[in-house]
Order: structure tokens, then sequence, then C-alpha cells
């Protein structure tokens, strides 16, 4: 790779092998960081509606016409080809999205040293070590969100190579990471592709495609991106999928986001309902809630209401001020920088921003995570503005500087580690199932392990079962079928008319039923009244699955009335 072919005085040329050593550190720091907690617990939703309905891929089921999503393909295809290759274990994900991470760090990374000194560009990619912690488990299991942030995050790194030297194969690569990005979540590809196309038409003049029209420098990205996007469409036209998946994806999804999942960013200087449970699960940065939750201190300081709102107000303004303060900085140091490093810095502003806005509808925290990351290379550009103002008035001002960033580098190493053991101690149990090679609680393990002996009891091993309403983890480490289209029964396009005729058609004998539901949700009779009958008609209550501090239900289908 060509790093700084336009160098200013503060980004000297540095071999290409300085490049290829530094990247393959910061991936070995970014896997050793990550094996202390990253197959710590199970996530019984999200992880076990990816798993369950991977499997289902692999059983020669289809997406969208058998199995209801409204989530791009990307990350289902690519997580059945996990198993089929490497076996139909959790871990096995969790070990991409260790992988997933590390190239989401190396491309922060090398966006950052491309415009800024190198003491400023680590604290992208160790920023956003730190921010898997912070954030965990939201960063730790494969998703749809970390996959599309990490082909997005690639796509920026492509056009600022593209920009600079105009070869056709990196307009091609760049048009293919736009594809997967939307294939994989609509919006974060979106606002890749408008944010692209933005930086395309305002730099092109300024770069190595000048000499060709806004029409030649786009056609190997469309034509790629298109290419790609026509393959998916052909496959799933072919299962007489196509119309299904535009339905669920396009159609009703952002209607039924609206609804569902409408959480505004919290006020940075106002009120906040800190009292309020939802609010506390739905704002308060997970590492602090999860010390709410299994006790302890964190940095040896006891969890305070003062603590967690200040952590709540930091987490969601920092990244909002350097959104709103980057564009005025590049402007009052446009001078400073060299041609390259400017162009590639105002790219790096116009991306941060759009993509920031793939927050919404519902800015929760754990969505926070994922669009936060560039703006880290803000951050670094902010700060490395900051050190050149500073230099003309003050001589000392680069020792200062180094002095400064190493003690933030350093104190975001320490702080992921001691997280990361805090972590691995929340987590002691190993689960022992042969799908899921992971450490719980005591919780945890009662529930899963309770769960599948009652299926094993209950139904036969070619027995479908029916999982409600937001457990889809049972599915996957069970073995068995869903007879209905709907790994959870949440609000979205779910037709409760259709699970009761395919559970009557299965003549379904056995139900694991969590009485708890998600807390964001309404409660399941308020959200499924017709469903929420049927059952109470249909099966009685056969067994309590216990944990520790709460309980599943087994559900077996009534006998039919004598005659």
């Amino acid at each position: 790779m060509t790093m700084n072919d336009q160098p200013s005085p503060d980004l000297p040329r540095r071999p290409q092998g300085f490049w290829w050593a530094s990247s393959a550190g910061l991936a070995a720091l970014a896997v050793t960081l990550q094996m202390r907690f990253f197959d710590r617990t199970a996530i019984p939703m999200d992880e076990g509606q990816l798993a369950a309905a991977a499997v289902r891929i692999l059983n020669g089921e289809v997406l969208y016409r058998d199995i209801h999503t409204g989530i791009g393909p990307g990350i289902y295809h690519v997580t059945a080809a996990l198993f089929a290759f490497f076996g139909r274990d959790l871990l096995v994900t969790r070990w991409a999205q260790v992988g997933v991470n590390a190239a989401i760090a190396i491309c922060l990374w090398l966006l950052a040293a491309r415009v800024v000194r190198l003491h400023w560009a680590a604290l992208a990619p160790l920023g956003f070590l730190l921010l898997i912690v912070v954030s965990f488990p939201v960063l730790t299991m494969l998703n749809y969100s970390s996959l599309a942030l990490a082909t997005a995050i690639g796509a920026l790194l492509v056009l600022q190579r593209y920009l600079e030297s105009g070869r056709r194969s990196e307009g091609i690569l760049l048009g293919v990471l736009l594809a997967v990005t939307a294939l994989t979540k609509q919006n974060y590809g979106a606002l890749t592709i408008v944010a692209i196309g933005a930086a395309i038409a305002w730099n092109r003049p300024n770069s190595a495609l000048a000499g060709r029209s806004l029409l030649a420098g786009l056609l190997p990205i469309v034509g790629s991106g298109a290419a790609l996007a026509l393959i998916m469409a052909a496959y799933f036209g072919a299962q007489g999928a196509l119309g299904d998946l535009i339905d669920a994806t396009l159609i009703h999804l952002g209607g039924a986001q609206l609804q569902a999942f409408n959480n505004p960013i919290p006020a940075i200087f106002g009120t906040l309902p800190s009292s309020e449970p939802l609010f506390i699960f739905l704002y308060t940065p997970p590492t602090l809630f999860n010390h709410l939750m299994h006790g302890g201190t964190l940095f040896d300081q006891p969890i305070t209401l003062f603590m967690r709102e200040m952590a709540t107000r930091i987490s969601y303004g920092i990244p909002l001020f350097t959104l709103a303060i980057t564009p005025a900085i590049l402007w009052i140091t446009r001078r400073q920088r060299a041609p390259r490093p400017r162009r590639e810095a105002q790219n790096i502003a116009l991306f941060s921003l759009f993509f920031f806005l793939g927050i919404f509808p519902s800015a929760i925290w754990s969505h926070l995570a994922f669009v936060v990351a560039p703006t880290l290379l803000g951050l670094a550009i902010l700060l490395d503005s900051l050190e050149s103002v500073a230099r003309r008035r003050y001589e000392n001002t680069r020792w200062v500087a180094l002095v400064g960033g190493s003690v933030i580098l350093a104190g975001c190493l320490i702080a992921s580690i001691r997280i990361g053991d805090t972590i691995q101690g929340w987590y002691p149990r190993p689960l022992e199932l042969p799908r899921a090679t992971l450490f719980v609680t005591k919780h945890h393990a009662a529930l899963y392990r309770g769960a599948i002996d009652f299926i094993e009891e209950c139904a036969g091993p070619d027995e479908s079962i029916f999982v409600a309403p937001d457990i889809p983890i049972v599915y996957f480490l069970t073995g068995r079928l869903n007879p209905t289209p709907y790994e959870l029964t949440i609000p979205g396009n779910v037709d409760e008319h259709v699970i009761i005729e395919r559970l009557d058609r299965a003549q379904t004998r056995c139900i694991v039923y969590n009485p708890r539901m998600y807390p964001e949700f309404p409660p399941f009779e308020e959200l499924f009244p017709a469903l929420s009958r049927y059952l109470n008609d249909t099966y009685r209550q056969s067994e309590i699955i216990a944990g520790v501090g709460g309980n599943w239900h087994g559900l077996v289908r009534r006998e039919p009335a004598a005659p």
C-alpha cells in the first residue's frame, strides 16, 4: 500500500513494510485483548436469531420466502457459510467477530495515519478496542451492524486509495464493498453510498480522477456494485423470494422501525430520566449497566447516579461535538495540510457525518456503539489540528503532544485490560453444550440446559418446536425445526395468524416460552392478543425451567377432548 505520496512536513513518507508490520501488530493486539472475553455469555435474541436462521438456510430453506427477517441477506449467508465450513457452534461466529473487529481497527489505523501524526492516528484503533469492552456484549457477537460497519470503513479506505491512484481495480473493489454493505444493513449501505458519492463529486477535481468525467470515475464503482446486486436478485428470483425480499427489507421495514424502535438521542445537557428502568437499560453504557447487574465497582469506584449520567452524556456528547466541530477545524487549518491529507480529512468528516445518521430511529447505546467508530477518526483529526495550531506558537508542543497522546493511548489499553478481566469474571461457568462452547452465568446455564432437557423429553428428534417471544437461541441449541417463518415474535411485520396456522398444521407439541418480554417492547399479550389466547387455550404449562432470578415455561399441547 502507498501511504503519504504527497507528504506534508508532519507526515513523512514511510516504507511499505512499516504499514504491513504496524497493521500486523495491531491485529495481534486486537486479538489478544478480545481473547479475555470474546467467548463470554450467550445472547438469546440477536445471536440466537442469526444462528437459527443460518441453520435453516443450510437445511434448504430460503430467506424471506421461508424465513422472516427485515435485514439484508448478507449476514445470514455469511453465518451459514461459517457454520458449513467450521461447524455449528456459536464459538465459530465469536471468532469471526474477533476478526471483524480486528479488521475495523486496522482500517481505522490506516485511514487515520494517512492524515494525522502517528500518535493521534493510534487513537482511532485503540479507542475502538476500548469501545469493544465498554459496549460488551454488543461488539463481541457477529451481527449485521458490525459486518456492515467493517465493509463501510473498508469502502472509505478504498475510496481514499482510488482518489489517490485512479486505478479502476480499486474502483471495482469500492463498488463491491458498497454493495455488500447495503446487502448487509440497508440504512448503513444507503448512507455510505451517499457519503462516498458526495466525496467523489466534491474531491474528484483534486484527485487522480481529475482527467475523467464524473461518470467515468463512477462507472467502475456502479458497475461492480450493480453486478453484485443483480447476482443477488437473480438468486432470490430463482428461489421465488425476490418479491418477499423487497417487501421485507424495503417496503415494510421503515414503518415497522419507526413504530417499534423510535428512541431519540438523550438530552446531553438537560435532565435525564435516570431513575426509569427502561432508560437505564437502553441508554447506560453497557459496562456500567453490567456492573449494576453483577455488582462490584468500576476501577474501584462505586457505580453512582452521577457516574451513570455523566457516562451517558459523554458517550453521546463527544461524537456529536466531534461531528459538529471537525468541519470548522478543517476549514481553519486547510492551508497547513498537503493536498492529499487535506482531501482525505474532508472525506473522513463527510463519511462520519452521514454514517452517524445510521443511529436513527433508535438512538440507544447499543446502536451508538457502531456509528461512533468513524467519529474516532474525526477526534484524531481534531487533536492533530490543535497540535498544529499550538506548534506555531510554542516550541515544546511536539513533546507535550507526544506525552499527552501516549498517556491517552496507555489509558485506553489499561482500561481495556481491566474491564476485560472483569467481564471474564462475570461469566465463569462453561456452558458445555455441543453448539455453544461458551462461558455463561449460573442463571443462563440453568436456563439453556433446562430448555434442552425439556425439549429432548417432550419432542422427538424430528419434531418441530416453537419458541416465543425472544429466545430463538433455543432453536439453535436444541437443533430443532421451527414450523413458522418467525424466529422472533416481537414488534415488526409478524403475522400472528400465520404462526397459529403453522403450529396447527404441524401439530407442534412443545413450546419454550419466556414470560419476561424484552424490556423495550410492550407485553406479549398486547402485541399478539390472538396468539396469546391461542397458546393459553391450546397448550398447558408442563414445566418451569428455572434459572437464578428468572425462568422460562415449558408448554405442551393439550390432549384433544375425548369423543
